[in-house]
């Protein structure tokens, strides 16, 4: 995927958002009609993976909670299937992946097939830009050395949009997370990390522990996490409360 690590991209279809607010009809200049979508794109939001009230189970070295900022990319369905020379769109999801009119396919599929029916499998293959023109929309793919495949005349209402939530970090994100290190005897040991840009905050990084035979609610930089169970490498708990946003 140019320009986009698949690092950076996070699908959280169950994700909580600390303050989630449904967006209200979203007016799509792009597609010329207003949508009904989940949330606002392109509006940055911190962000919870698991969330509150959820059990979850995690094995030693996991991340037990996550918590990052970010934003949500539109995604639409594409229902009527095209083919150019050299670009298919295919039947299935795209997802928008920065402004500007740049999507890319969220199954990975290509959607660059070659006259002799090659299905060219990299990642700039995955992505296509949508521009609005007088009769409808032009979709290309731009390739290697410029090389260009396009469908054109696309009606909007062929593209249909989804319920999806395509994540995608920013690339100056705080993160933080409490990863699971293991028992001994009735104490849980655990590891805080800070990230900013990629980049591990060392100095803010500690080892902690929780002795279950005081407590089972393990509570660390305004997060709670109540344990049902643990073992030397795995651990079932539920998210009480998110880190403390300042």
């Amino acid at each position: 995927m140019r320009n986009i690590s698949k690092k950076l991209i996070f699908s959280f279809l169950t994700a909580f958002l600390c303050n989630i607010v449904w967006a209200v009809p979203f007016e799509s200049d792009l597609l010329g009609r207003v949508i009904d979508v989940p949330i606002t794109p392109f509006e940055k939001e911190i962000y919870t993976y698991p969330r509150i009230g959820e059990t979850t189970t995690n094995y030693l070295g996991d991340n037990m909670i996550t918590q990052k900022q970010g934003y949500f990319a539109l995604c639409l369905e594409v229902t009527d299937p095209k083919r150019s020379r050299h670009l298919d769109l295919t039947q299935g999801e795209i997802c928008q992946n920065r402004k500007g009119g740049f999507w890319y396919t969220s199954d990975e599929r290509s959607l660059v097939k070659r006259p002799n029916g090659f299905v060219v499998d990299m990642p700039w293959a995955r992505e296509v830009r949508i521009q609005k023109k007088k009769k409808g929309l032009k979709i290309c793919n731009v390739g290697v050395l410029g090389s260009k495949g396009c469908v054109k005349e696309v009606d909007p209402n062929t593209l249909i949009e989804t319920d999806s939530l395509q994540l995608i970090e920013s690339t100056e994100s705080f993160q933080q997370n409490i990863e699971y290190l293991g028992k001994n005897g009735n104490v849980l040991t655990f590891a805080y990390m800070e990230v900013i840009g990629g980049l591990a905050r060392d100095a803010f990084s500690r080892q902690f522990v929780l002795d279950l035979s005081e407590d089972n609610v393990l509570a660390f930089k305004g997060a709670l996490i109540e344990i049902q169970k643990a073992t030397s490498s795995r651990i079932t708990y539920k998210i009480l409360r998110n880190f403390k946003r300042d």
